[in-house]
């Protein structure tokens, strides 16, 4: 459960001083995990497996989120469009390193005993096994990619949250209201999609990859969507309070389902705009 919340002292570090405080933390933390390494007898491979993984995403985004413009009327911040779109770049970057570590034989032979574990009591013949087994591998790299953006979008959020409350943050709350992905990336969410499910070998994985962090880049918005229409609907806090209470269940229960719709949702804003429409005219 720990592992989960890696990169929250790092981000916490950044959102509370600098970028280059970020960088420190990061430094350190890799550090430890090298004399760890050494310890152990895993050597530098765990140390640069959380620089790579962890301090290295960390940094990129602090860096992004407290650049800041002059304008007449004060600092404009970095807008959170172009944060998501960083966030996308760094999950395929994840995805396309897990597709490359599944080739080779530690990892695959990993993926192999998690997948005799869960289908230990199937009864299954031998083609069906290894349709199976190989069809569960090729689920790891998007899975993998997708959890990794929506791990590092918690950690951030859960930071900037203990920052502000402190009164130590730097820049003020990112609107997560005012996400939008432009319509370009709802047709490069079907075409990958596509793309993995008639494409060859590699190339299918890449598509499904492309398509599971666009699919997580929707759901962040979906969420924006359903988090600004209640806000806007009730006028209040105690029924939102319910809205998260409730998907938090769903999380637990039903996450299928959950995803799915909340990515349906913020597919359908791409197109139709629905913050604005449920503004009036206004489009505030």
């Amino acid at each position: 459960m720990l592992s989960l919340v890696t990169p929250l002292p790092l981000f916490f570090a950044g959102l509370t001083q600098s970028w280059l405080a970020a960088v420190a933390a990061g430094l350190v933390a890799t550090a430890v995990m090298l004399g760890y390494g050494f310890v152990s007898g895993a050597g530098m491979t765990t140390a640069l497996v959380f620089l790579a993984a962890t301090a290295a995403p960390v940094i990129v985004l602090v860096r992004q989120t407290l650049l800041a413009r002059q304008d007449d009327g004060g600092l404009v911040w970095y807008p959170v469009d172009r944060l998501a779109w960083w966030l996308g770049g760094i999950g395929i970057a994840f995805g396309i390193a897990a597709i490359v570590m599944m080739e080779t034989t530690p990892f695959r032979d990993t993926a192999d005993q998690v997948f005799a574990s869960l289908f230990a009591g199937a009864d299954m013949g031998a083609e069906e096994t290894e349709s199976l087994r190989e069809g569960f591998r090729r689920l790891i790299p998007p899975i993998f990619a997708a959890s990794s953006v929506m791990l590092l979008v918690f950690n951030g959020v859960l930071a900037q949250r203990i920052a502000k409350s402190t009164g130590r943050a730097v820049r003020p709350d990112l609107p997560l209201s005012e996400m939008r992905l432009p319509v370009s990336a709802a047709i490069a969410l079907a075409v990958l999609s596509l793309a993995s499910a008639f494409l060859p070998g590699t190339l299918s994985m890449i598509g499904a990859v492309g398509g599971a962090v666009l699919s997580a880049l929707f759901v962040l918005q979906g969420l924006a969507v359903a988090h600004w229409l209640i806000r806007n609907r009730t006028r209040g806090g105690a029924t939102l309070a319910v809205f998260y209470m409730a998907a938090l269940f769903m999380m637990f229960v039903m996450t299928p389902v959950l995803l799915l719709t909340l990515m349906l949702l913020g597919v359908a804003d791409g197109f139709l705009d629905l913050r604005r429409r449920g503004s009036g005219s206004t489009g505030t």
